[in-house]
């Protein structure tokens, strides 16, 4: 069983792009009017003043700002600080993305995964996920590993899924060493390797993962 998919995706994916938000954005050439809205904006969220922030945001997302616009397309998809809208979410995150946000990339990836705010397309899911993976963004490598794994939108490729589960681990998404030690665990795409497999669980248990933490305790690890 690999540890992320449905509503448990979306919970880890909203917590990811949490985090992501926090951090200083590194887009080049933003205008200072735009970046400094965005400083604004988070400023007026962690005063919990979540409805001002939104209109920040929004503002900063019409002059440009792509992070702005992942930040606006949360807000609607969690109904924090607006009604919750989840097609509005999907509009604000196709913005995201196409400015090169690729956690908002993923979030729609998400979404055409499981139909929310637009219609189920898991090769679009496919192409968003790889177009965020490959922008770094490390648990939309998770979710394209999971696609190889389990044949969605894709043929199955467990060497593949594997890989991609180490890419996610190394680049700080716990759920892809959750995911990793299952295919170690079960030898699924690569040589069985349970002694790893506990290390890989235990990695993703000290970093947050729920799934992780529940692997850990089930069994002692065996060569």
């Amino acid at each position: 069983m690999i540890a992320v998919q449905g509503k448990s995706a979306l919970r880890v994916l909203a917590c990811a792009l949490a985090v992501a938000l926090l951090l200083p954005s590194s887009a080049a050439g933003q205008a200072g009017t735009a970046q400094d809205l965005f400083t604004h904006a988070q400023g007026l969220d962690r005063e919990g003043k979540h409805a001002e922030a939104v209109a920040a945001f929004r503002r900063a997302c019409t002059a440009g700002h792509a992070e702005s616009c992942t930040a606006v397309g949360m807000r609607y998809a969690e109904g924090s600080g607006v009604t919750q809208d989840v097609q509005r979410a999907a509009e604000f995150y196709q913005l995201g993305c196409d400015g090169d946000s690729f956690a908002a990339c993923s979030a729609l990836g998400t979404m055409y995964a499981d139909g929310m705010g637009v219609a189920k397309y898991e090769p679009r899911a496919r192409e968003l996920f790889q177009q965020a993976c490959n922008g770094g963004f490390a648990p939309a490598c998770t979710a394209l590993g999971v696609r190889y794994a389990q044949a969605f939108g894709a043929e199955r490729n467990e060497p593949r899924a594997a890989q991609l589960y180490e890419q996610a681990c190394k680049g700080g998404d716990p759920e892809g060493c959750a995911n990793l030690g299952v295919v170690f665990r079960d030898g699924t795409g690569v040589h069985r390797d349970r002694m790893r497999a506990a290390v890989l669980f235990r990695r993703a248990c000290d970093a947050g993962s729920a799934a992780g933490c529940r692997y850990l305790n089930e069994a002692p690890p065996k060569r």
